[in-house]
């Protein structure tokens, strides 16, 4: 692997920072200050496991958006690639040179049309049926959100160390909704352990496990949001970008996310064929929010196999497909709504009628 360009390095994080400083106003004060977190983790080379003093990071928040208050009016740079500038979003030129180095330069929007750059080490490439993915190790520019599973160029993209921050905080804080089955499925980690929250020392001792492991479900997810929908295409970026940080935003990326999972193909999919129960428990408590409002059968079952030991996969897989069914139906009537209503008003109150309401959805 060949060492990065310094100066494109720093034209690459001065383009994080920039899209840190117009957008972190996407985020709640908790969800911001465990970004905050993780960047500060990430800038300081320490373990995901292991908490640095408060006063520490709060002292570098304080002086992290002073720094922003000097960046929201700046343009994102062009960058510097073997001598021409390119885009800072022309990934596919940027990488035609990176990738025989053993580097990928990722960017793109997220959550709200945040703007996303990320350069980091190559550490595989495997096929998965027909998707080419690619895991990533060390990075070495980022920003705030720091996504760890995307879509890029036809490409599957796992980002391995926000993933692994990502699952420690996960360990850590899991919802009270699902802490008894993650209790059950994570024993093996820790065995005196009596609640769902994995110590310190079984997360330091197992993650690098538990990440590997995952990894494979979290692709699945992508491979999944890969099938045709009724909220594929451009109708569907267009109404995002028109709601930005909204709930129908909000709304229609748990739709679109809960079809990703539902699907044969897709993340649950997946961990039946499978039968990873661990990867079950997991997901169960990655389903909270609008998502369980979704499919709100999956939990009852989930836990009736894992506690009661009720059920089987097959009976898990028959409310999986019911749950793709009826998001389906709902991924059909927002695809109309997109193409027939007249203006964003009409839109949002036809949202509202079919959808908010009916679900208690923002109630």
């Amino acid at each position: 692997m060949k060492t990065p360009d310094k100066s494109f390095l720093n034209a690459v994080q001065l383009n994080c920072d920039i899209s840190d400083a117009r957008d972190h106003g996407i985020y709640s004060i908790c969800i911001l200050v465990l970004r905050l977190r993780g960047l500060y983790k990430w800038e300081k080379g320490i373990e995901p496991w292991d908490e640095p003093e408060a006063s520490e990071v709060l002292d570098w928040i304080d002086k992290r958006e002073q720094y922003w208050d000097t960046l929201i009016e700046r343009d994102f740079l062009p960058v510097e690639m073997n001598g021409s500038h390119y885009d800072p979003f022309d990934t596919k030129s940027i990488n035609d040179y990176l990738y025989k180095n053993g580097l990928y330069y990722g960017a793109g929007y997220g959550q709200s049309m945040k703007s996303i750059f990320f350069v980091a080490d190559i550490l595989e490439e495997r096929q998965v049926g027909s998707n080419q993915v690619i895991v990533l190790g060390r990075e070495f520019a980022r920003e705030l959100a720091g996504p760890f599973a995307l879509r890029q160029n036809d490409r599957i993209i796992i980002r391995r160390e926000p993933l692994k921050h990502f699952l420690t905080n996960h360990l850590q804080e899991i919802l009270p909704s699902a802490r008894e089955v993650m209790a059950e499925v994570f024993r093996k980690y820790s065995p005196k352990n009596k609640n769902c929250i994995l110590p310190k020392e079984a997360i330091r001792q197992h993650l690098d496990s538990i990440t590997n492991q995952e990894i494979p479900v979290f692709i699945h997810h992508e491979i999944g949001e890969t099938q045709n929908t009724p909220l594929s295409g451009e109708a569907f970026q267009n109404t995002i970008s028109d709601f930005p940080d909204s709930l129908v935003e909000f709304f229609c990326r748990a739709v679109k996310d809960t079809l990703a999972d539902t699907h044969e193909n897709g993340m649950l999919g997946f961990i039946i064929k499978e039968e990873r129960k661990q990867s079950l428990g997991l997901y169960l408590s990655f389903l909270n929010g609008i998502r369980r409002i979704l499919f709100p059968e999956i939990a009852g079952v989930i836990e009736d196999f894992v506690l009661r030991n009720q059920g089987d996969w097959e009976t898990i897989d028959k409310v999986r497909e019911q749950g793709w069914q009826e998001n389906y139906r709902r991924a059909e009537e927002v695809a109309e709504l997109i193409t027939t209503t007249k203006n964003n008003d009409h839109f949002l109150q036809k949202m509202d009628e079919r959808f908010f309401k009916p679900l208690q959805i923002g109630q």
